[in-house]
């Protein structure tokens, strides 16, 4: 996968609950509904340096536990940031 289209996560399954893609050169804007995976507890997408975009604050009701986005150019909001003690 070179780069992300807007859909491509939520076509996982709804049983999904670690997601892991470090290091798999993802590029371009990371779909926010990526947060909407109902059971996805990990999500590691770092050392994907050309991945930008952001976390945003509302519809927060993803039971993600641990969040990797090291050398990223990934946003989180400062909400998120006091939530999971970033």
């Amino acid at each position: 996968m070179s780069s992300t289209s807007p859909d491509s996560f939520m076509n996982l399954s709804t049983s999904l609950t670690s997601l892991h893609l470090s290091k798999t050169h993802l590029q371009g804007k990371l779909p926010e509904n990526v947060l909407t995976l109902p059971n996805l507890q990990q999500l590691d997408l770092s050392y994907n340096t050309n991945l930008n975009g952001s976390f945003p604050q509302y519809n927060w009701s993803s039971p993600l536990k641990v969040l990797n986005l090291t050398d990223t150019g990934v946003v989180i909001d400062p909400y998120l940031c006091r939530k999971f003690n970033l």
